[in-house]
């Protein structure tokens, strides 16, 4: 794929593209949502644990306190997921749920961790969901922009791919460096805009993705102010590695 508008791409071929790359950005998004999980887990009882105890905090203290930091973490990152449209329906989200539940109380972990969990998926059904429609293809405007984006600095003599066999650490830094410059949201949401305003792209993208290009650069703009608007980012990173080989 090369300039999208620009390159006499058929729309046909881009729209069979992103409908195949469509469960492939999904189950990176999964991926994200485990390693944010992890982080999240590992900044509460290990980083976080830590500074309240050099802080002068008893156990008890320390411990309370490491939960309530959990439990809201968990909230964020869940209600993240039901503002984007991420989950489909209730009874996808029931489901979710359930399965974060679960997963919980069989990981052998402290009860107390467990209620947080719970508790932390409670405070999220506070975000009301998204609709998943919107949220299917502004992922699909996300793909066609960050592989764009991806080739345009692999033009300018950007970071170079490590190759098919490097190990998944090298991979990851470069995927990170190559969109280092968007990585900030702020900076993801500007690039965003200009890209789905440019007539070229406005063209073609306007007639292979069925929502709006204004609805979805709203949801853009909605999502970037939230907390864990990193899991975009994360997704994005994820997907590209393996997009990228994919082509090869």
């Amino acid at each position: 794929m090369g300039s999208l508008g620009s390159n006499g791409t058929d729309e046909g071929v881009l729209r069979d593209w992103l409908d195949s790359e469509q469960d492939h950005w999904f189950r990176a998004s999964e991926t994200a949502l485990r390693g944010m999980i992890e982080h999240l887990q590992h900044t509460c009882f290990v980083e976080n644990w830590d500074d309240l105890r050099s802080q002068g905090k008893t156990e008890t203290e320390a411990g309370r306190m490491t939960l309530e930091y959990y439990e809201d973490g968990i909230g964020r990152i869940f209600g993240f997921l039901r503002a984007c449209g991420a989950v489909p329906d209730d009874e996808s989200w029931r489901r979710l749920k359930a399965e974060q539940i679960e997963e919980a109380q069989s990981a052998d972990i402290p009860q107390p961790l467990v209620d947080a969990q719970i508790a932390g998926l409670t405070m999220a059904e506070r975000r009301q969901p998204g609709d998943h429609s919107i949220y299917r293809d502004w992922s699909r405007a996300l793909m066609l922009f960050f592989y764009q984006y991806a080739a345009g600095q692999h033009a300018e003599h950007g970071p170079r791919h490590p190759g098919v066999t490097a190990d998944r650490a090298e991979k990851l830094a470069w995927a990170a460096e190559t969109i280092e410059d968007v990585r900030d949201r702020d900076a993801l949401l500007a690039a965003v805009t200009e890209y789905l305003n440019d007539p070229d792209v406005r063209a073609v993208a306007g007639e292979i993705i069925a929502t709006p290009l204004d609805t979805i650069l709203e949801l853009q703009r909605r999502l970037t102010d939230l907390r864990r608007f990193d899991l975009v980012l994360h997704t994005g990173i994820l997907w590209l590695i393996d997009a990228v080989e994919r082509d090869w």
